[in-house]
């Protein structure tokens, strides 16, 4: 049996096929974008002097950003080192 002899599968098997690889590709893109960016930010709060780690860019009206780094032990551990951030 070849793939592309349509005549000797069962009604409807080439169609659900299509169905559930697309409904695979819809659900298999998204993911690496929940996971999110897998950056860490040091941001020091305007006017409150201290620092934090964040998932996100920190907010220019409100933060000033310190670094940005690929795991959240680095930049803890440069937060640490950071002047400003005591």
């Amino acid at each position: 049996m070849h793939c592309t002899d349509r005549t000797s599968l069962p009604e409807g098997t080439f169609a659900m096929k299509t169905y559930v690889v697309t409904a695979a590709l819809i659900v298999a893109f998204p993911i690496p974008a929940l996971a999110g960016s897998g950056a860490y930010y040091v941001g020091l709060r305007l006017g409150g002097g201290y620092c934090m780690v964040m998932t996100h860019v920190p907010s220019p009206k409100k933060y000033k950003m310190m670094g940005k780094y690929g795991t959240r032990a680095e930049a803890q551990k440069a937060m640490t080192a950071m002047a400003d951030c005591h």
